[in-house]
């Protein structure tokens, strides 16, 4: 079994040139390496000296970006023969290049030359051409489907890339990222424009191709500027800078060790439906703290309604101290766990992100609260003052701490959605909810008759 290191691209041009019967191990032998200048963002080319002891010379083999290094090469390898290249040919070039960028292809020019001595790995004029280049990162399944998601959830994603600029366009519209009237920007322009128009850009533009660390960071840092919460991924060094000025850093686990040092979460798999699983999961843990809220402020509130009417009638009070805890913690106590654990709403990723400034208590809930603690309070309250002028004090305090007890058990069912009407909604989804409004409920029987 062979085990392949490298880059991606490394990997993927061994297999190319194993299947095609080239044996890479000789050629290994042969050209033996004794020098190389790695792949940088800003250089776009990678490049390695290799000597030949049996032709007593040096070759330096360079791969990297059409348009860097296509304007250096000055001849060509073919048939074995190393021949002038005209413009013809380097028009041919440029033009097939750009054909297969459209496509969505990653392009890359191979080419060599013969240099003198050890120190010229820099050197990269009077090249000779061999062969373009085009590979293509399959599509993982389900992508579009979880980038629709996002965007109907209001959630905007960018796609930064070194990549040229029509590869990433053509996969990015592929996938769903660029819609209709959004463009894609290359990273020399940002270059040109000063922060407000940077700003002003990011309402339209979704791709970002050609980006250095520097872009990537201007990027984030205008994101913010805009009132964003930014989540960034990376994987690589050169995404640490970003990653680290983001709200949410996420390293992708075949990422480097830098990149994962600095990131707030690690992604144990390198998929982007795992982050929009998490923005989902995010959505209905807030939802439920959000009706947990509602359940027991609108529980406590009737019980105050209920002991200030006492007091302005001066009546005794409708409760005593041991009811009203029996009703926070056993009846109301019990249930809230339930209730906390509630499934996720069909439409949860139907709605726009919530403002991070924005109160618990939204204003739908605050009504909702005065509505219910209201009307169970009145009722309470009216009850109280029967009983208690028909019949004597226990039968009336014990009437209302059934009222509030049982009323809680009956509404529970309903603030289990705050936008789908209780009818609307599946009985069965928490069988937990279900379980503990039975347990509350026979808790309350015992506690009246036992």
């Amino acid at each position: 079994k062979i085990i392949l290191h490298g880059t991606p691209t490394d990997r993927a041009l061994f297999r190319v040139a194993s299947q095609t019967g080239i044996d890479v191990y000789q050629l290994h032998k042969k050209y033996k390496r004794i020098d190389s200048a790695p792949f940088t963002s800003e250089k776009k080319f990678m490049a390695t000296l290799h000597s030949v002891p049996t032709e007593n010379k040096l070759e330096l083999f360079i791969k990297g970006a059409p348009e860097i290094l296509l304007p250096r090469i000055t001849n060509a390898f073919k048939n074995g023969e190393i021949i002038a290249l005209s413009k013809e040919d380097n028009k041919w070039i440029e033009n097939t290049a750009i054909s297969l960028t459209k496509r969505g292809f990653r392009v890359l020019i191979g080419a060599f030359k013969e240099v003198k001595n050890s120190n010229t790995i820099g050197e990269i004029e009077n090249l000779i051409f061999v062969g373009l280049y085009g590979l293509r990162d399959p599509i993982r399944a389900g992508v579009k489907e979880t980038l629709s998601l996002t965007r109907r959830a209001g959630v905007t994603t960018l796609m930064l890339t070194g990549d040229h600029k029509f590869t990433a366009e053509a996969i990015a519209r592929e996938v769903g990222i660029i819609g209709k009237n959004e463009t894609a920007l290359e990273g020399k322009e940002l270059d040109t424009m000063n922060p407000d128009e940077i700003r002003a850009i990011l309402k339209t533009a979704r791709v970002f191709a050609r980006v250095s660390p520097e872009h990537k960071l201007l990027l984030v840092r205008a994101l913010k500027e805009n009132g964003e919460i930014v989540a960034m991924t990376g994987d690589g060094v050169n995404d640490a800078p970003a990653l680290l000025r983001a709200d949410i850093g996420i390293a992708l686990g075949s990422g480097t060790d830098v990149a994962k040092g600095i990131a707030d979460i690690i992604l144990l798999k390198d998929d982007v439906s795992v982050i929009v699983h998490s923005i989902q999961e995010g959505r209905v843990i807030l939802d439920n703290i959000r009706k947990v809220i509602l359940f027991l402020l609108s529980d406590s509130f009737s019980e105050i309604i209920v002991i200030i009417f006492s007091l302005i009638f001066k009546l005794p009070l409708a409760l005593t101290v041991a009811q009203i805890l029996w009703i926070n913690i056993i009846t109301d106590g019990i249930t809230s766990f339930a209730l906390a654990v509630e499934p996720k709403e069909k439409n949860i990723m139907d709605e726009k992100p919530k403002n991070p400034a924005e109160s618990l208590l939204s204003q739908e809930i605050v009504v909702l609260i005065g509505v219910i603690s209201g009307v169970a309070g009145i009722f309470a309250s009216v009850y109280f003052y029967w009983f208690y002028h028909t019949v004597n004090l226990e039968m009336a305090r014990t009437v209302v701490f059934a009222t509030l007890a049982v009323d809680s058990l009956v509404y529970i069912f309903a603030v289990r959605s705050i936008s789908t009407s209780f009818f609307r909604q599946k009985f069965f989804s928490n069988p937990w909810l279900i379980a503990t409004v039975a347990i509350a409920f026979a808790f309350q029987i015992a506690a009246m008759y036992i």
